[in-house]
């Protein structure tokens, strides 16, 4: 067999296997765990409709019960990367934020078996890019209250301006929110998905 034939059947193969993986679901169901699930995915749907329509508005975001939560790993982020330099702990604050679901995610998928769990854990990824998009965006302004202090503190405006790009803050800030938006669309189809498949084996 051509190598070129020989390497394509080895990516269909891996492209199946992975499909295999994340399709999995429990062998039975339980009626009430399957109601739970259908329900957070339904108020994660409501949810992220809510997020999308008021787009990058710091006031709106920064209200949310999650901007809370995400602040303390966001903060706590900074005290994890300190040992790999300044500007690496400058970085860390938002790396944390985005890393922690994606560890999570995982975690969920490889050791735990729950694919759903998994695609709850990619939404809220999604929401933490959402989450830092008016932070990204605020680096030419500096107006945002911050925990750190003033806004010599602020992360991305030092960030962008030691890279000499605090003009590319207003497009950075839309790719964020627009890779957090599809995040958690795709979550919110991979759990469909699964309830999908779990419907046949309730009980």
């Amino acid at each position: 067999m051509p190598l070129r034939q020989q390497e394509a059947g080895a990516e269909a193969t891996l492209l199946e296997r992975l499909r295999l993986q994340l399709s999995e679901v429990p062998e039975t169901v339980d009626t009430l765990a399957f109601a739970a699930r259908a329900l957070l995915l339904a108020f994660l749907a409501a949810w992220s409709v809510w997020f999308i329509v008021h787009g990058i508005d710091a006031v709106t975001i920064g209200n949310s019960f999650l901007h809370g939560v995400d602040l303390a790993f966001h903060e706590f982020g900074h005290l994890f990367f300190r040992p790999f330099g300044e500007f690496m702990t400058i970085l860390g604050g938002s790396l944390f934020q985005i890393l922690l679901p994606l560890t999570l995610l995982a975690g969920f998928v490889l050791r735990q078996r729950d694919n759903f769990a998994a695609a709850v854990t990619l939404w809220w990824c999604g929401q933490n890019f959402i989450d830092l998009s008016p932070y990204i965006r605020d680096a030419e302004y500096r107006v945002l209250p911050l925990v750190g202090g003033g806004e010599e503190s602020h992360d991305w405006g030092n960030l962008l301006e030691r890279l000499d790009a605090i003009g590319s803050c207003h497009i950075l800030a839309r790719s964020s929110f627009t890779i957090g938006t599809l995040l958690m669309l795709l979550a919110l189809l991979w759990g469909g998905w699964l309830l999908w498949l779990q419907r046949v084996r309730l009980h």
